[in-house]
């Protein structure tokens, strides 16, 4: 019975917390009140009683003290776990929402999903069928190019034969003109390679003759060298002679234009052979040879 009845009490006292500490703020109050108010003159003779009342005032002063600090941090505890248990239902109350709003928009997503799938299965419906049509014209466009080409190709074949016979004409008459070019084309290179052989011939005639009565200068370094330009006529006179690229040196030009009037007339070619034309605008080289 007893601890039915303190269980009884705690549990009014978790439930009324202020209450509580209400009624022991009050009867703490009255006590030191009495304590105050305690006629402390009475004689000597009566000290131990006085003893008594002041220290059961203490331990009870010390045990309301006890019991409100731990009503206190009952209390203190109790709303520490409202709030956590306020702040764990405010969360879950987050999370569901999130989680709704997350249903939300997934079954949005999916409906959007659902209609892009129809909208690409009726395009893609709808292309087949142009395809299909578009293949069956393409088959009749076809069989039409078909019986087109084939009477094309009878035409090409017969067009073809009166091509390969012009051409096979064609090809003899141009390996006809062809041989007889050719033989023309050796004649002539014959004709040229002789020609050019008897202006070298000439050509070196013409310089064996010039440095035969050259004197080139002393001074002069071997390897210096001189470019002129002699005017001939048909008998081989040099009627005018032009120092085109100069030595540098004034006396090595000078005995190049002494040396070829010297040699004048040089050796040209007849003017029959109709080789003069390259002797009658003559440019010739002088170079210093070592002991010259």
């Amino acid at each position: 019975m007893a601890g039915f009845f303190h269980r009884h009490v705690w549990q009014h006292v978790l439930r009324h917390p202020v209450a509580v500490l209400f009624a022991l703020f009050v009867h703490v109050v009255f006590i030191a009140i009495l304590v105050v108010s305690f006629d402390w003159s009475e004689p000597a003779e009566m000290p131990g009683p006085e003893v008594e009342v002041v220290q059961a005032v203490a331990v009870d002063e010390a045990r309301v003290e006890r019991e409100l600090q731990r009503l206190k941090e009952a209390e203190r505890q109790r709303r520490q776990r409202a709030r956590a248990l306020e702040e764990r239902r405010r969360k879950e109350e987050r999370r569901l929402a999130r989680l709704k709003e997350e249903r939300e928009a997934e079954r949005r997503r999916q409906a959007e999903l659902e209609r892009q799938r129809k909208a690409k299965a009726r395009a893609e419906r709808e292309r087949l069928a142009r395809l299909k049509k578009e293949k069956e014209e393409l088959e009749a466009q076809r069989r039409a190019e078909e019986a087109r080409v084939r009477e094309l190709e009878a035409q090409r074949r017969a067009e073809e034969e009166r091509a390969r016979l012009a051409e096979q004409q064609r090809r003899e008459e141009e390996l006809r003109r062809a041989l007889e070019e050719e033989a023309r084309a050796r004649e002539a290179e014959a004709r040229a390679r002789a020609q050019a052989a008897e202006v070298s011939r000439y050509r070196d005639l013409v310089y064996a003759e010039v440095y035969r009565a050259w004197i080139p200068p002393k001074s002069a370094p071997v390897g210096m060298n001189a470019t002129v330009e002699v005017r001939l006529i048909p008998s081989g006179e040099a009627v005018s002679v032009t120092i085109t690229r100069s030595s540098g040196n004034e006396i090595f030009d000078r005995s190049v234009k002494a040396a070829i009037r010297k040699a004048s007339p040089l050796p040209v070619p007849p003017a029959d052979s109709g080789l003069f034309d390259q002797f009658r605008e003559l440019t010739l080289k002088l170079t210093k040879r070592p002991n010259a």
